[in-house]
């Protein structure tokens, strides 16, 4: 019996009846008929069963990639406000103005780097306190250089690569920990759009990693969320555990194809996977579903199944019906109930996993004042969510959106920059971000925030636009209350004239008012803050002591929490200076706490000079040499100084309470206290002599001034006299008039008096017909001697000569020295013209004896010119004139000689300063030139070297002889330039010629012996020819030898640096100086020259003839070459050679020529030497 139970279960279970079995059993045409009708309808339900069971399996894959699809887009959406507010807190940090502004004042130079750190490292961290995303922030240059940073330093690998650019970007994300990390570069732009640096800010977000979390209980999705970053090549991939395929794939197949968020089935790792992408709002990230398609294929093919064998079972229900009644059908239904109540179940699950995640970005949009929408470009459909309802202030049920009713409620004023700004994001593809108002229809205004980005089809077409928008009004208008309170807070600063300045509790500045900053030395307050006041301004004593940190009253106040009061020190200006102070110190208490100090200060300089002028003024008063009295408005003495007592001999106490005029001589008391009256009521003083009368009755000259002090009313309070004794300016005024016309060296006449006198004499001569004569007396070679001996021999000199003319002369005569070594003489009623004669020889005569001074004789002697008048002049200045260039005829006429004035010395002495004026200008003007006179062997005629000869082609006068004008250079300090010049062309000549191949083997140049004495001459030398590569030995410099012997000892070193240089050195006009043989073995010379007066008259003079082998002779006896100028026959040549001169220059070989021509003269001679 058990075993037929069992079966009879068995086979009900299998759908047919025990009586099925026993029909079929016994094989009757109903039991068949049933078979066949079971067999029909199983197989019916077989089919309907399979199609059920797919057409389920694909519904539950359509709704679970829906549903995927969804909540991609959920998570993606609360992720883009996670990134937004990321991006906004990033980009807050560079747009402050004050920390920008000292950015620029460092890039501009004004602020160094430590300035900059001191000013901004607080700012930074108050904004990374006020945040608790941000970890860190570091501040770079425009190259990328770290200047500043707060917080944790970010990480250089985390760094987006694309920072510099003018626009937030996002860097490469990483886990750090259970938290979210990522660096976000922000630029600091100034009000012109200049990029001034990059801020690299690092965040730490754990509510992005909860997002990608998010799994409900019973959640039917084996979905795993990543965020996806980085390049293709490089993907990061950001989740719990990332499956190590999936970089792979995504190197090999980047998630940038697909970005509506469908799934797509790729096959890894040898199993089959299902991948979705929607694209974030951070810089070309995505947020990726990654599922096994196995788990994924699991409930449809679950449901699928079910269905099927659901199906199959009803229909085999229905057709047991009629075996087993309903019972079968009413499972088969049953089951089917519990199947959808389970589906409707997990559904409300699914749902309800959605609402809350709406709800939670709802709640967070409602936080941040945001709201996002979403635009269909195909359609035309405009979405928004609840909050962005709420900030338009439009009620959902009543309000059809459109892209124009948004722009609607835009402010007129930003309408067409919004419109703007959302097309050309779509044409340029870029995401867009601005700030505009709204306006509503009652007047108010709102300022929201709005970012948008659109997305298009793989034909580029825009499909759909999503954004964010934000109420940033309450915002703004705590910025502009903040504004406000600030530009408060400085109008008080800048306006009061007490100094103040606020310290931290590290005692760095906080801020500073322009009185402040002006007393310390800064150009502006900004300058001040963030510096370490105490090192800067109060670091020493007035003394320079060190002034501890702990000793500073201002730091008390930190301390105690008390004001403190100080006076008596001093703060340190930034120049280093220091000024007195008097300075109160306030502690700013904060919740309790001491956070800081308010100090204001004085600078006591003005207070301290008054007390010290006061007691300067009194100091003055007493001690001064002048003597002071000080009445009331009655005129009754209240007080007299010292020197007043002490000049007038009367005691302080015998005048006060008397009357001024105690004091003054009685002659003229009356008027003269008449007219001080009346000159302090007019004018308040009264100034001029007096005569004092002293208590002994003596009368003594005083300068007296009488001033009056007035009230601020303008009534008088006192008189104050002031008198200084003039007798010691009277002497001092006799004394300087002797000075003002006498020689402070010599005590005689100076040109003052000598002009007085001589105007007065002739005076006197043109009315009594008398004969009056001018003597213009020189010193000969006193510039020698002063050179030689010093000037101290020079001045006793003076003296003594001037003291023998003293004496010579007559007491109505006249000697006055002029200046230098020049005297002038008058001498009044001159009888006859050889009368002057006369006493110009005495004096000469008295002059000849030798003048003993310090251990030397001196010998002097003086060239002498006589004027006379009216004969030569009939004024002073013409006398004068006249005399002066008689004594330049008899300079010229060998010295030691007197000479009367001619018309023929004015017109010599008119050429010698025209020439002289036109000479200052011949070189600039380039009227000199050069010509080479050829130097030649003897012995076979070979140009040996030339010789440079200058030459002046004046405009008007045409070629100026060269002893016109040289003497006349050397006259007046011309030679320098013109030397100069003459060696500088000469070089630039030689250097060319050596240039083109042409033969030479010295150039001479003629320098004055008074270039020997500038110091540089050598120098100068030895610059000329390195500037044109010539060899030193190459130049000879000829000096004349009758200049050198008066030069002798100031010439001698500078021709031993010479000859040190290389420069060969040559004696000219050898035999006309009457040289020493001493100095001549002295001096460093190479060569001597023959004069052309020995050459001129040979053969036919034996003398000259004689004169000549005896130079030849000394000249190799001192082992020094030897030539002749001035050969101008065969004759000439021939004795010359004969004696022993192997070289000559002349006429016979050659004139002095031009460069040009001394090169043809060159060629010609030596194609006739080779044609010979």
């Amino acid at each position: 019996m058990q075993e037929r139970a069992d079966t009879v279960a068995r086979k009900a279970e299998d759908g047919i009846s025990p009586e099925s079995h026993e029909s079929v059993r016994q094989g009757s045409p109903s039991v068949a008929l049933r078979i066949r009708l079971l067999g029909m309808l199983l197989l019916a339900g077989l089919l309907f069963g399979i199609l059920g069971g797919v057409y389920v399996f694909h519904s539950e894959q359509m709704r679970l990639g829906t549903e995927a699809s969804f909540r991609i887009e959920l998570v993606g959406s609360a992720l883009d406000s996670e990134f937004d507010l990321i991006r906004d807190l990033a980009r807050q940090i560079p747009s402050r103005s004050r920390i920008r502004a000292e950015l620029a004042r460092y890039l501009d130079g004004e602020v160094d780097l430590d300035r900059l750190r001191s000013f901004t490292a607080p700012r930074l961290a108050d904004a990374l306190r006020s945040a608790r995303r941000i970890q860190g922030i570091l501040r770079l240059g425009p190259e990328g250089e770290p200047l500043v940073h707060v917080g944790d330093m970010p990480d250089r690998r985390l760094w987006p690569s694309a920072w510099h650019e003018a626009d937030a970007r996002f860097g490469s994300p990483r886990l750090h920990g259970e938290a979210f990390e990522i660096v976000v570069s922000a630029p600091i732009l100034d009000d012109a759009g200049r990029r001034l640096g990059t801020d690299l800010v690092l965040f730490r977000d754990h509510r992005i990693p909860e997002l990608l979390a998010i799994r409900q209980q019973g959640d039917a999705l084996p979905m795993r969320l990543f965020l996806v970053a980085g390049q293709p090549s490089a993907p990061v991939v950001i989740g719990a555990e990332p499956p190590v395929w999936l970089v792979s794939v995504l190197r090999e197949r980047p998630v940038a194809d697909r970005t509506d968020g469908s799934l797509e089935r790729i096959r890894a790792n040898g199993m089959a996977r299902l991948i979705a992408a929607r694209p974030l709002a951070a810089d070309g990230w995505r947020l990726l579903a990654v599922m096994n398609g196995r788990d994924f294929m699991a409930q449809p093919l679950k449901f699928g199944m079910a269905a099927g064998l659901a199906i199959f079972l009803a229909t085999l229900m229905g057709s047991l019906l009629i075996m087993r009644a309903i019972r079968p059908l009413s499972e088969g239904l049953e089951h089917e109930a519990v199947r959808r109540r389970r589906e409707a179940r997990e559904k409300q699950i699914l749902l309800d996993q959605v609402r809350e995640s709406e709800a939670r970005l709802h709640e967070a949009q409602e936080l941040a004042g945001m709201g996002n929408w979403e635009l269909d470009l195909v359609t035309g459909r405009l979405w928004w969510s609840p909050q962005v309802y709420r900030i338009f202030e439009l009620d959902p049920e009543r309000t059809e959106v459109s892209y124009e009713a948004f722009l609607s409620r835009v402010h007129p004023d930003d309408r067409e920059a919004v419109d703007r700004a959302y097309r050309t994001s779509v044409e340029t593809r870029r995401p867009y971000e601005i700030v505009h108002r709204l306006l509503f229809d009652d007047g108010r205004v709102k300022h929201v925030h709005e970012r948008g980005q659109t997305f298009y089809d793989d034909e580029g077409r825009p499909l759909r636009s999503i954004g964010t928008v934000q109420d940033i009004t309450r915002q703004r208008e705590i910025e502009n209350e903040l504004t406000r309170r600030e530009r408060h807070f400085n109008l008080l600063l800048d306006s009061t004239a007490q100094a103040i300045y606020g310290l931290d509790r590290e005692g760095r500045c906080t801020f500073a008012n322009p009185a402040c900053a002006r007393l310390l030395g800064f150009d502006s307050p900004e300058e001040m803050v963030g510096l370490d006041l105490h090192e800067v301004i109060h670091h020493s004593h007035a003394d320079g002591s060190h002034y501890p940190r702990e000793a500073c009253p201002i730091y008390r106040a930190f301390r105690t929490g008390e004001q403190v009061h100080v006076t008596g020190e001093v703060f340190w200006r930034r120049d280093g200076s220091t000024f007195p102070v008097e300075y109160w110190s306030y502690p700013m208490i904060e919740h309790g706490e001491v956070t800081g100090a308010v100090v204001t200060f004085f600078d006591l300089t003005e207070r301290l000079e008054s007390a010290k002028r006061l007691r300067l003024a009194a100091s003055v008063f007493e001690n001064t040499a002048e003597g002071i009295l000080v009445s009331d408005p009655q005129g009754r003495i209240l007080e007299v100084n010292h020197a007043f007592t002490e000049i007038l001999g009367y005691g302080r106490d015998e005048v006060v309470g008397e009357q001024p005029r105690l004091w003054v001589d009685k002659e003229g008391r009356a008027d003269l206290a008449c007219t001080i009256r009346e000159r302090l009521e007019r004018e308040g003083g009264w100034r001029g002599e007096v005569h004092a009368l002293c208590r002994d009755g003596s009368r003594l000259p005083v300068w007296l001034s009488v001033g009056a002090v007035r009230d601020d009313k303008g009534v008088l309070t006192h008189c104050v006299y002031v008198f200084t004794d003039l007798s010691p300016i009277r002497r001092s005024q006799e004394q300087l008039d002797y000075l003002a016309h006498h020689d402070a060296l010599t005590g005689l006449p100076n040109r003052t008096s000598l002009d007085e006198f001589l105007e007065h004499e002739l005076h006197h001569a043109s009315r009594s017909g008398e004969q009056l004569a001018v003597l213009f007396l020189d010193l000969d070679r006193f510039k020698h001697i002063n050179d030689s001996l010093g000037h101290a021999v020079g001045d006793e000199l003076l003296r003594g000569v001037a003291a023998r003319l003293r004496e010579r002369l007559r007491d109505e005569d006249l000697v006055a020295r002029i200046g230098g070594d020049e005297f002038v003489l008058v001498l009044r009623e001159v009888g006859r013209e050889t009368d002057a004669g006369h006493v110009a020889q005495k004096l000469m005569e008295c002059l000849q004896e030798p003048i003993r001074i310090e251990g030397h004789e001196v010998h002097v002697t003086a060239s002498i010119g006589i004027a006379l008048y009216p004969r030569d002049g009939e004024t002073a200045e013409h006398l004068l004139r006249n005399a002066d260039a008689a004594m330049y005829r008899a300079k010229e006429e060998g010295r030691n000689t007197y000479r009367f004035y001619t018309e023929e010395l004015t017109r010599r002495a008119m050429d010698r300063v025209l020439i002289e004026s036109r000479l200052r200008h011949a070189i600039a003007r380039h009227e000199l030139f050069l010509e080479y006179q050829p130097q030649v062997s003897l012995t076979d005629g070979r140009l040996l070297g030339v010789e440079a000869l200058v030459r002046w082609n004046d405009p008007e006068r045409g070629l100026v002889p060269p002893g016109d004008f040289i003497s006349q250079a050397e006259e007046s300090a011309l030679i320098h330039e013109l030397g100069r010049w003459v060696l500088e062309e000469s070089c630039r000549q030689a250097a060319r010629w050596r240039e083109e191949g042409f033969a030479f083997e010295r150039l001479a140049v003629n320098v004055s012996v008074l270039e020997l004495r500038r110091e540089r001459f050598v120098d100068e030398v030895k610059t000329l020819l390195g500037r044109f590569g010539l060899p030193t030995g190459i130049l000879e410099l000829e000096v004349t030898e009758s200049a050198l012997m008066h030069e002798i000892e100031l010439a001698a070193g500078m021709m031993e640096a010479l000859r040190d240089l290389g420069v060969h050195l040559a004696i000219d006009d050898f035999g006309t100086g009457y040289s020493s043989l001493y100095y001549l073995k002295r001096l460093p010379v190479n060569r001597l020259k023959i004069d052309r007066s020995f050459v001129r008259d040979m053969p036919e003079d034996p003398n000259d003839v004689a004169i000549a082998r005896a130079i030849v002779a000394l000249g190799h006896s001192l082992g020094l070459g030897v030539i002749a100028e001035g050969v101008e026959t065969e004759a000439q040549a021939r004795l010359l050679l004969e004696a022993g001169c192997y070289e000559a220059q002349g006429y016979l070989y050659g004139r002095p020529m031009s460069p040009e021509v001394l090169e043809a003269w060159s060629g010609s001679r030596q194609a006739a030497s080779e044609g010979g």
